[in-house]
């Protein structure tokens, strides 16, 4: 080839059934889950070898089935890419540890409501904090104060 590749990158990627690079030298590999072991080419910082606990994945079936499920070694393990910074579905990845594969990881927050009515209160929410744009929100009926959300607050997508 008379112009071989080179810079090439493979980050965040669950890799299975091995991997053939003509041009090994060429590619740099950080932050992948290689199921059935680690390859020589592909020892580098933050690999792992491990179930990555999809949902219910399924050649050539819905691309939802490779979402992680809780427990997943692939949750948080990646390393931030600026040019991905949204998933398969469009959602936000983790500004600081995203998760490696195609679906960023959605934390569930579930809203107690438990000293106010304000979104930015962290005791207001199930586990405490602020969820980010990469959580899974729950709004269940019956808390002592419902949410009240500034329009300031972005963007989130609801679980149930």
């Amino acid at each position: 080839n008379a112009n071989p590749p080179s810079g090439c990158m493979a980050r965040n990627n669950i890799l299975d059934n091995g991997l053939v690079l003509e041009n090994a030298e060429a590619w740099t590999f950080s932050h992948n889950d290689w199921i059935d072991g680690i390859p020589a080419e592909g020892q580098h910082p933050g690999s792992l070898s491990a179930d990555p606990l999809w949902t219910s994945p399924v050649t050539g079936g819905p691309a939802d089935g490779f979402r992680l499920q809780s427990g997943s070694l692939c949750i948080d393990a990646g390393v931030v890419v600026p040019l991905a910074a949204t998933d398969f579905r469009g959602t936000e990845r983790s500004p600081v540890s995203p998760a490696i594969g195609a679906f960023e990881f959605s934390y569930p927050a579930v809203w107690n409501g438990s000293g106010s009515t304000d979104w930015h209160t962290p005791g207001n929410w199930t586990p405490a904090g602020i969820p980010g744009p990469y959580h899974g929100l729950t709004f269940p009926a019956g808390v002592p104060h419902d949410c009240i959300v500034s329009a300031s607050a972005g963007t989130w997508r609801a679980e149930t």
